[in-house]
């Protein structure tokens, strides 16, 4: 990238130094600059903008110096002064707006700085530093901005897959609490159904045992025949007549219980 545009006063300049103290405390900051001290060509600029604050080569060389010390947003601020003033020809506002964009690229603001590179074109277009620095600008920008997108996407499929991932966790949950649910379902069945195969089993178990034995000196009930119609008819026509025999002999008995007491009734 070019070097920033430093202006200098030299010829009629001179011997204006002579008369206006300011111009030659310019030029000091001039030779100082030229010799890499940019720290000593900062303070006589600034003395001389003390002398005269309209001076604007002093101002636009002051950026050239906060610029070398990569003090780069101080410099755009001291250009941007330059650049605004309308007294200035069109040349010198174009090497102010090419100066801020090298400063604003100097700061990695590639759409400022391709900004500020434009102006400088409008109005001097044959600048070929410029141009060149304008390519190179929106190259960077292009990067950044690919970069940029690329980290997006990455940031998106990372949170495609922490949702996928969140998701199949999620399944796998559910699958193991309808699981559980179906085993404590079946427990639960197979511990109702428990009771009832203890009772099966206690009844079958039952029906398999001997019988109890009878206290000792005990006899069985024996089962009576049954017996027929006829024999049925028999037992009561015999029961009848010793009914009818016993009922006789009470009569006899109680007539001559009667005759003895003498009463006639």
């Amino acid at each position: 990238m070019a070097a920033v545009a430093v202006f200098m006063l030299m010829g009629v300049e001179e011997c204006r130094a002579q008369k206006y103290p300011e111009r030659r405390i310019t030029r000091q900051g001039n030779k100082a600059y030229d010799k890499g001290d940019y720290s000593a060509a900062e303070v006589n600029y600034r003395k001389a903008l003390a002398e005269n604050k309209t001076l604007w080569e002093a101002d636009f060389n002051l950026g050239n110096a906060a610029y070398k010390q990569e003090r780069y947003d101080e410099a755009a601020k001291t250009w941007g002064r330059v650049a605004q003033d309308s007294l200035r020809s069109d040349a010198e506002k174009a090497e102010a707006f090419y100066n801020i964009g090298n400063a604003l690229f100097s700061e990695r603001k590639w759409q400022e700085a391709i900004d500020s590179y434009k102006q400088s074109l409008r109005l001097v277009p044959d600048n070929t530093e410029c141009k060149f620095n304008l390519a190179y600008a929106q190259k960077m920008l292009q990067e950044q901005q690919n970069q940029e997108q690329q980290q997006q996407n990455d940031q998106n499929q990372e949170n495609q897959d922490q949702n996928q991932d969140q998701n199949q966790d999620q399944n796998n949950d559910q699958n193991q609490d309808q699981k559980d649910k179906g085993d404590d379902s079946r427990d639960q069945q197979n511990k109702d159904q428990e009771p009832e195969g203890d009772n099966k089993d206690d009844k079958q178990n039952d029906q398999k045992q001997p019988p109890k034995e009878q206290p000792q000196g005990g006899q069985q009930p024996q089962q009576q025949p049954r017996m027929s119609q006829q024999q049925a008819e028999q037992m009561l026509q015999a029961i009848q007549g010793e009914e009818d025999k016993t009922r006789d002999k009470l009569d006899k008995q109680k007539a001559v219980a009667v005759g003895r007491s003498g009463k006639n009734w």
